[in-house]
């Protein structure tokens, strides 16, 4: 049927909705979902079902079934497989809308009216509904609940991909598809799910249109449907991470009962049994949490791994199937994705979307006077209170000599853990004190989870405890893992000990390679991952505070003032000796530090103050500073660093001296939003040329309109909404350079790109 016949059906038909299965000698299933239908609060306006040569006598009964007034179309296509089922049944319709249905399924009351009425808006033209167990077994109970979307797993609406037993569409998409692939067996709705996805079908997810289902029972025919369902993704080469997940999982369990075999066979036996249950300890205890039935607890690790071990030999035979039959499951599949494998599949494209609940993980938190913190602050202090329903905050209690100002303060829920020790503590202390911390973590986000069903981790460096837990956690709890980068790990990671730094390293690395997001700052982080083969990153960059004014420059002075605020260590040293070396010999020349004590400063520093004091120290000075060094362990993290101090030198309008090495993202942003003065060298006759420069006030009034100018595009809100856009959609690899890594720091005069998906 051509795509015009398909609109002119549609626009003749009104609103009118043909609900379509398939069915092979199963009579009692195919009853019980027509006397479904015929229940419904919505009837559906023609039943079609396509019988694939049923002996039964499923036709019969059928045809000879009184449905009143709903038109029942019986059509008998000997030897079809389900998808080519389908496809018949919708090229007979009379209407243009499609519902999916399968035989055997008992469809809610309202399930027609649910899944049907969001396509009153035109604009949408695929809509998935939700499924839940109607078992009468303990068997199906488990299985039902382990395998189903949305208990042992949390379900992705964006990325969800409806099972044809629950799922409505319009015959104009299902044309642009092509259809359901008739050369599948199994995963035929899945490939077809993708193909919507990738057309750019408008989605809406119907999570009321519920049908209830029976899952198999016995072992037998449960190994026989996984196998079955693993064959068909590993035909069209999807399902590649999951097995090897599983198998690297197995094979480190095989290794362990392999050692416990050289102390006795009972030892390697318990080892064996009790690393199985670890590995399904979380689903398990999801199953048992569903049902409310401790029994459940080991008929749910024993099915897990039933179902596994069925999947595995699944995904060989498919694997065997594309390399015997390419013709069928190579060249087919090309024809119809246009590839010979299905690869990474974007979100599907909807109108209206929640961001999804996140648990943000992070060793330091607002108030508390650290960088990392007071950028998230920033972030989401703009937003509100529109951050209160999807964000919880899991940190550890704060400990400090220096007081806290709540400076744009989140609204967001925040955990505390009781940190053991009465300050930071380092060595050995500090170190048991964070294991220990890090495991209450742990546990605290797996109690978190049964009351607050969230789906994602968003794991904040800098703290390589709080990189770890989130990796941990996401693992465990089974959420995707948003890394959000501060600063590098791997690159400006310094120690002595090979063994911490191999551990570290690798947490890094694992950490960014699970991550389905890395957030950083700049540009130049994003081209760091990128050489390191992560691709999936976007640039956030930092955010001014919201509930801070800009000060009117002065108009000049006898002395000039400049302040600089942060800490001083290995990355600025050089830099800041050379400032300060620099203008010793000026006159009418006050350069202050807002910092740690540091033998290089002396009596210049003012110590560490609070942010409102810091801030108003910052409005009181003539010229703000920012320093970088040239010769540093972290050359990386310098070249690519957004010191957190930049946006509130933005947010209280003062012009801005760098002495940064050439190139790195501080000397192109000041430069290109000409906002202050860079030296890119530590010569001091240069460092005095651009303090000459900064004593007309004039020159600071032009830099001071830039620099608020600059702090205006660094809004939080906006950028806010960028972060809920990724959090809830992800990145795809063919949009990393164009629309969703965004360049604000290449051309600082433009307005920031939204992500667009």
């Amino acid at each position: 049927m051509h795509q015009g016949e398909l609109k002119e059906r549609e626009c003749d038909a009104g609103a009118g909705v043909s609900v379509v299965l398939t069915v092979l000698n199963d009579v009692a299933g195919t009853v019980q979902v027509i006397e479904g239908l015929l229940g419904q609060t919505r009837l559906p306006d023609e039943i079609i079902v396509v019988d694939g040569g049923s002996t039964d006598g499923t036709v019969e009964v059928l045809r000879e079934f009184d449905t009143g007034e709903v038109p029942l179309r019986v059509l008998v296509r000997e030897g079809a497989n389900i998808s080519q089922g389908r496809n018949h049944a919708i090229a007979n319709a009379a209407h243009g809308l499609i519902a999916c249905i399968d035989a055997g399924s008992l469809p809610d009351q309202r399930w027609l009216e649910f899944i049907s009425r969001p396509f009153d808006d035109p604009e949408i033209s695929v809509v998935g509904g939700w499924y839940r167990v109607q078992a009468s077994t303990r068997m199906e109970r488990v299985v039902g609940l382990l395998t189903m979307p949305g208990h042992a797993n949390p379900i992705d609406p964006v990325r969800f991909n409806p099972s044809a037993r629950s799922l409505a569409f319009r015959a104009s998409a299902w044309e642009r598809a092509s259809g359901f692939p008739e050369w599948l067996y199994t995963a035929e709705d899945t490939l077809f799910d993708c193909k919507l996805r990738r057309n750019g079908e408008m989605f809406h997810f119907a999570s009321d249109a519920i049908v209830r289902w029976r899952p198999r029972s016995g072992f037998a025919a449960v190994w026989k449907q996984f196998r079955n369902y693993a064959r068909g993704e590993a035909r069209i080469g999807r399902g590649k991470e999951v097995i090897a997940f599983w198998c690297k999982r197995y094979a480190a369990v095989a290794a362990m009962a392999g050692l416990g075999l050289l102390v006795g066979v009972w030892s390697g036996v318990m080892v064996a049994a009790a690393a199985l249950v670890l590995l399904y300890l979380r689903p398990a205890c999801a199953v048992c949490g569903e049902s409310q039935k401790l029994w459940d607890f080991p008929m749910a690790v024993v099915m897990g791994h039933w179902i596994n071990l069925s999947q595995l030999r699944g995904y060989s035979l498919g694997c065997r199937d594309r390399r015997r039959s390419p013709n069928i499951f190579v060249r087919k599949l090309q024809k119809y994705w246009g590839k010979r494998v299905v690869g990474s599949v974007p979100a599907w494209r909807v109108k209206s979307w929640k961001v999804p609940n996140t648990l943000i993980v992070s060793w330091h938190w607002a108030p508390v006077n650290r960088a990392s913190a007071m950028v998230l602050s920033n972030l989401f202090g703009a937003a509100g209170s529109d951050t209160s329903g999807s964000f919880k905050v899991l940190t550890r209690e704060m400990k400090s000599a220096v007081p806290v100002d709540p400076i744009a303060k989140p609204a967001i829920e925040a955990c505390e853990i009781a940190w053991p020790l009465s300050e930071e503590g380092e060595g050995l202390n500090g170190w048991f004190a964070s294991v220990r911390t890090g495991v209450s973590m742990l546990m605290r986000a797996w109690a978190i989870r049964r009351s607050w069903r969230f789906t994602r981790v968003l794991a904040v460096y800098p703290h390589r405890f709080s990189l770890l837990v989130g990796l941990v956690g996401s693992r465990v709890l089974g959420v995707n893992l948003v890394v959000y980068m501060h600063d590098l790990f791997t690159e400006s990671y310094c120690t002595n000990c090979r063994i911490k730094r191999w551990f570290w390293q690798e947490v890094d690395r694992r950490a960014l390679q699970s991550a389905s997001t890395v957030v950083v700052p700049t540009k130049e982080f994003a081209d760091v991952y990128r050489r390191r083969g992560i691709t999936k990153v976007v640039v956030l960059p930092h955010c001014r505070p919201t509930d801070v004014e800009p000060v009117p420059a002065k108009s000049g002075g006898a002395e000039l003032s400049l302040l600089y605020a942060g800490s001083v260590y290995q990355a600025h040293e050089d830099a800041v000796v050379a400032l300060i070396r620099a203008t010793d010999g000026l006159g009418a020349i006050s350069l202050k530090f807002l910092s740690n004590p540091h033998k290089e400063i002396g009596t210049k520093c003012l110590g560490w103050q609070t942010r409102r004091q810091a801030l108003a120290e910052m409005a009181k000075a003539d010229v703000l500073v920012v320093a970088l060094g040239h010769d540093t362990p972290y050359p990386e993290e310098v070249h690519g660093c957004f010191p957190s101090k930049l946006v509130d030198y933005f947010a209280v309008g003062r012009p801005i001296l760098a002495v940064v090495p050439r190139g790195c993202f501080v000397d192109r942003l000041v430069r290109k939003s000409g906002c202050g003065l860079v030296v890119n060298t530590l010569s001091a006759d240069q460092i005095k040329r651009a303090v000459d420069m900064l004593r007309l006030a004039e020159v600071r009034r032009e830099m001071s309109k830039a620099a608020v100018a600059l702090g205006e595009r660094l809004d939080g809100r906006r950028w806010y909404g960028v972060l809920c856009r990724t959090l809830a959609f992800g990145i795809e690899e063919s949009v990393v350079s164009s629309s969703i890594i965004v360049e604000t720091q290449d051309r600082a005069s433009k307005e920031p790109v939204p992500v667009s998906v």
